[in-house]
């Protein structure tokens, strides 16, 4: 079964395609026309006859592929937090990322699953959690958070050292080392900074780029390797002033 994604990323990333060869279809186009003009005593002929004919092709196939862009399978998922329809390209089979809440939505068996609301004893702080959910860590002061587990099924705790916060620094993150056209690094920044795709391929080809700012240690860490697994390069850099 093919892997579910947002159909509005599949649309922008097919129109993106097709105007690539429209656009490199015009250019041939033109610079065969410019070379029949010009073509003297008839030197140029075969290049330019070649740039048409090429051009040609190429318009034809980048205008085909943007009046079949929109034609991509869809199926309506709520998100099991803001309640907001999500359109996929086929029924996940893995969580995915609400295009509304940015949270990961989690998926058993085609269906997201129901979240449940707790909130945190140290600051107050609302978490969600699901029945798959063996760990849960607050948002807000990174504390291990109790929650209900089934009868029979473990309870699993985290090392302390890996749950209290103990630095108080604030740092920044820079995104050094990105690929425009890597998927998976598009995703992973769309989800970490709330932005769409045009927005993130602009960050990523004018790195060195500050992602965020003033953020834990813990926090840019944690995004860091989300980025690595991707291949793409972040550095954490003490935020100044």
């Amino acid at each position: 079964m093919p892997k579910a994604e947002k159909t509005s990323d599949v649309i922008e990333a097919r129109a993106e395609f097709g105007l690539e060869w429209l656009i490199g279809g015009l250019i041939a186009l033109a610079i065969g026309v410019v070379l029949w003009i010009y073509r003297g005593e008839g030197t140029l002929i075969g290049l330019s006859l070649l740039l048409l004919i090429g051009g040609g092709g190429a318009t034809a196939y980048g205008t085909y592929i943007l009046v079949k862009a929109k034609n991509v399978p869809s199926v309506d998922v709520v998100c099991s937090y803001c309640q907001k329809v999500n359109k996929l390209t086929a029924t996940p089979e893995e969580g995915f990322l609400c295009s509304f809440c940015h949270r990961r939505v989690p998926v058993r068996d085609g269906r997201p699953l129901p979240v449940f609301q707790v909130r945190c004893g140290y600051c107050n702080e609302l978490n969600y959690y699901n029945e798959t959910t063996e760990i849960l860590i607050c948002e807000s002061c990174d504390h291990e958070i109790p929650i209900a587990q089934e009868e029979g099924r473990p309870k699993k705790h985290l090392p302390r050292g890996f749950v209290a916060q103990e630095d108080p620094n604030l740092y920044d993150l820079v995104l050094v080392e990105a690929n425009p056209k890597h998927e998976g690094q598009i995703g992973a920044l769309q989800h970490m900074l709330a932005l769409n795709r045009n927005q993130v391929k602009e960050i990523m080809a004018s790195t060195p780029a500050v992602l965020l700012t003033g953020i834990t240690r813990k926090k840019a860490e944690m995004l860091q390797a989300q980025l690595a697994v991707h291949d793409a390069r972040a550095e954490i850099r003490p935020t100044q002033g």
